[in-house]
């Protein structure tokens, strides 16, 4: 994921007025400190600015840089507060707030880093970085608007900045101006062809619109430039909503090979054996998932419908009881065990699994129905025309509901 443009720029000098012994040797280790942190050792590096805040305590740079190291080592709060040491000497720099703004950011305090971003734009109102991040810190907040405006002047004034096409892309997505998004997504590209964000969001921008061609070729760029198991996944369910089955399950098994201790491939995989008829594999798919994951409600779900559809009631009901117990709030799966209590001819068990259903999501017009025909079977009419009428008060539609219905009012 893209991240926040903080600018590293490294303060070379300590920016005092005469150079004496002292300031010689506060300018060393600013130096010494500066080659640590460029070359990675970012221990020796804060040691280095430490020597010099001792020995010129007046100096920004050393505490700004400080800050830097700090940041690289994921060390936030001594960060912000040398970035903070470094505006209370120079409260002038713009750099400095909008590298402050920068970890305030990041740290989820948004507010702040709109006040830093906004303060570093008054005191430099052609600083990109702040005009990008502040748009970044508005669309966190749900100010799509601001966010658009403040990417769309980070753009005027460096229109070869891919991210800011990027940011502006997504804002307009979350706005549903779809054709600005992808504009904005194809113009990252232009800039950088190796964006994979750009192509990551792109893809999934077309496949919300149906284009799915598009978007398994996005897809496949992304795969070029990051081959990640995620996005082989991706990739292969794409190709299964396409209905290309041999592909998909390429793509998954691709996905397993490169993690293979990563549950969703395997149930998507198993998924689209379910779907073409190989049960055998469905189930050997779906059993690895859960070995991986003992506690996968859909794992064990999605087998117990494999079960199920093979006529293996028991081992159905054993593994829907299983979801439950991983999930007890999932509706769909008390419907699934309540319909295989019901082909056993346990209407009792299939009423109070519908009932369950029904509890969790009352718009569920289909545990409704259900019931409905449960109640029939025990010969209680009353309760089932009573559940056909709530049905297609959800789903006026409905048509199995609506003859359920008339054939009861016919035997009354």
């Amino acid at each position: 994921m893209k991240k926040l443009l903080a600018a590293l720029s490294l303060i070379l000098l300590l920016g005092t007025a005469a150079a004496t012994a002292q300031t010689n040797g506060a300018q060393a280790f600013l130096d010494s400190g500066n080659t640590n942190l460029k070359n990675g050792d970012f221990d020796k590096a804060i040691a280095d600015y430490t020597q010099a805040i001792a020995i010129a305590p007046n100096s920004a740079g050393p505490y700004y840089n400080r800050g830097i190291a700090y940041v690289e080592k994921g060390e936030f709060d001594k960060a912000i507060a040398d970035y903070t040491q470094a505006i209370r000497i120079n409260p002038k720099s713009a750099l400095f707030l909008n590298n402050r703004g920068s970890v305030y950011k990041d740290q989820g305090d948004t507010d702040k880093a709109l006040a830093d971003f906004s303060q570093a734009i008054t005191l430099n109102p052609n600083f990109t970085a702040a005009y990008y991040n502040r748009g970044v810190a508005y669309a966190e907040k749900g100010d799509l608007d601001r966010a658009i405006a403040d990417y769309s002047r980070a753009i005027t004034l460096d229109p070869g900045d891919p991210d800011a096409f990027y940011f502006r892309g997504a804002a307009y997505s979350a706005m549903g101006d779809i054709e600005k998004a992808l504009a904005d997504y194809s113009q990252a590209i232009r800039i950088n062809p190796n964006d994979g964000d750009a192509y990551y969001s792109r893809g999934n921008t077309y496949l919300s619109i149906g284009d799915i061609d598009r978007a398994l070729a996005d897809f496949t760029e992304l795969i070029r430039i990051q081959p990640g198991a995620n996005f082989y996944n991706l990739r292969g369910s794409t190709y299964l909503y396409k209905g290309d089955t041999d592909r998909a399950i390429a793509d998954y098994t691709r996905a397993i090979t490169l993690a293979p201790n990563v549950t969703v491939p395997y149930i998507n995989r198993g998924n689209t054996y379910s779907a073409i008829g190989n049960t055998e594999k469905a189930i050997a798919d779906f059993t690895q998932a859960i070995r991986i994951d003992p506690n996968n409600a859909e794992a064990y779900n999605n087998r117990g419908l494999v079960y199920y559809n093979s006529g293996d009631t028991d081992r159905a009901i054993g593994d829907f009881t299983q979801a439950i117990g991983k999930n007890p709030r999932a509706a769909t799966v008390y419907y699934h065990r309540g319909i295989a209590y019901k082909g056993k001819g346990d209407n009792d068990r299939a009423i109070q699994d519908f009932t369950q259903a029904i509890g969790i999501n009352p718009d569920d017009a289909e545990s409704y129905n259900q019931r409905g025909l449960a109640y029939k079977g025990k010969g209680d009419n009353n309760r089932a025309i009573a559940d056909w009428e709530a049905a297609l008060r959800i789903a006026p539609n409905y048509a199995e509901a609506q003859q359920n219905l008339e054939d009861a009012r016919k035997q009354r």
